[in-house]
């Protein structure tokens, strides 16, 4: 699915990286300053075992579920990650209007 060309894309604020170790999760490497990922606390090397409450295959089926909440509408979207061992749930805020 592609965004509208007219529309800016909503954007989380993470840049991940698949490890073949670790199938059905993506590692993060990056997490862009004043995005709804930096505000949820998210952190690079945090490792996403799970979007919107369910576990997904790899790095394209996390894009897909990433643009279906997104095309969704949907404001809060919780996000289970591992960091050092811990599992955690995070909620990433979307805000309303598209002018992300």
């Amino acid at each position: 699915a592609t965004w509208p060309a007219n529309e800016p894309q909503p954007r989380l604020g993470i840049t991940w990286r698949e490890d073949e170790a670790e199938p059905g999760s993506v590692l993060l490497i990056r997490v862009v300053k004043g995005t709804p990922a930096e505000a949820a606390g998210l952190e690079p090397n945090d490792r996403i075992i799970e979007f919107a409450g369910k576990p997904f295959a790899n790095g394209a089926d996390l894009r897909t579920a990433i643009h279906a909440e997104l095309e969704a509408g949907t404001t809060e979207i919780p996000v289970q990650i591992e960091r050092r061992g811990h599992v955690r749930t995070v909620t990433l805020v979307m805000s309303s209007g598209r002018a992300e």
